[in-house]
């Protein structure tokens, strides 16, 4: 224990984390990117409708064909 507190060199690489941030912060934006697929995959079709139904009424509204 003692070399280690002597070598800042070695203390600093084994105590640093560094790497262990960059991984969790590509776990985390992997997480977010695999929540946000899930949520287009899951509410997609069902916002596409609305979309399209509110268009539809929209153009009705206004007297279009």
């Amino acid at each position: 224990m003692n070399r280690i507190r002597s070598n800042p060199n070695v203390a600093g690489r084994l105590l640093g984390d560094t790497g262990a941030t960059l991984v969790e912060y590509t776990l985390l934006l992997s997480l977010i990117a695999i929540v946000c697929l899930a949520a287009l995959s899951a509410f997609g079709s069902t916002t596409s409708d609305s979309v399209n139904d509110s268009a539809s009424q929209i153009v009705a509204a206004q007297g279009g064909g």
